[in-house]
């Protein structure tokens, strides 16, 4: 896949992207933070509450700034610190539940209850006039999604982890996220990959962590609605564009967003980003 600043040259933004839930995971695959750091695609603003991991990562220099925060709707709440640091979450593991599944009751054993004080992204000024925003929480996410109105009001995609069946007591579930982003003016996009081990006590033959049957959460990635592209300012088009193209390869939307750049400023990348990823040209006479 080639660089889309090889379309929009200087025109090409630098983004902010909001990370919350920042550490980092070993052999997690896939991981947008990283993609924006490698390919200097803007700035990073993370929150991560557990200090060590919140210190390695500032330890690595840079414009990128993380922040020891537990992010969320602004309440005081009981933090549950278990077994893997990872599934920590602002909600009980559900243990019954995750008693069904290979190596999850393990991970999510709890070792520690604290009471915390959340902040809301709203209320942090570093954040201001995001472009990007990814949110992996353990459940948490709606929480944080009903703290940052104004943070969502500037953004244009998100990466969402979601969950299909209540891992934490009590938490929101994906319909619940879907709802409140669509109301918020998103569209889901794409899922990825479906994840979640098999129930026991079998195991996937490729030792693979995908379910077998059973999915149980994702990672769902939300675009501004592409009906009302018109309403995004030129900035906040080429900042779609650029992330979708980057981060997901989602050719075909980035040209249309593209397109709708075009129209409001005259410019001709949609033409040439078209020609980039099909080799030939559009034809002079598309109507959208």
């Amino acid at each position: 896949m080639f660089r889309i600043r090889d379309v929009l040259g200087p025109s090409t933004p630098q983004v902010t992207a909001v990370i919350v839930g920042a550490a980092e995971v070993a052999d997690e695959g896939f991981d947008p933070q990283r993609i924006i750091a490698e390919r200097s695609l803007g700035t990073i603003v993370g929150f991560e509450p557990d200090r060590q991991a919140c210190d390695a990562l500032n330890a690595k220099g840079g414009a990128h700034r993380f922040f020891p925060y537990f992010v969320g709707d602004g309440s005081e709440r009981t933090f549950y610190r278990t077994a893997w640091p990872v599934a920590s979450s602002l909600y009980k593991p559900n243990e019954p539940l995750l008693r069904k599944f290979q190596g999850l009751v393990e991970w999510t054993r709890e070792e520690e209850q604290k009471v915390v004080r959340t902040v809301r992204l709203d209320d942090i000024p570093e954040v201001k006039d995001a472009d990007y925003l990814m949110i992996d929480v353990q459940g948490a996410e709606l929480d944080v999604l009903r703290g940052a109105a104004a943070t969502l009001s500037h953004v244009v995609l998100a990466q969402i982890e979601v969950e299909f069946a209540p891992l934490y007591e009590d938490q929101p579930l994906f319909g619940d996220v879907d709802r409140h982003l669509s109301a918020s003016g998103f569209r889901l996009h794409k899922m990825p990959a479906m994840m979640g081990p098999p129930f026991r006590p079998l195991l996937r033959k490729d030792g693979k962590f995908w379910p077998i049957s059973q999915v149980l959460w994702a990672d769902a990635i939300y675009a501004r609605d592409f009906m009302r592209l018109e309403d995004l300012p030129p900035r906040k088009l080429l900042a779609l564009a650029t992330l979708i193209h980057e981060l997901y390869e989602s050719v075909d939307f980035a040209a249309v967003v593209l397109r709708a750049h075009d129209k409001k400023t005259g410019s001709q990348f949609w033409r040439r980003y078209v020609t980039a990823v099909v080799g030939q040209p559009p034809p002079d006479d598309f109507e959208d």
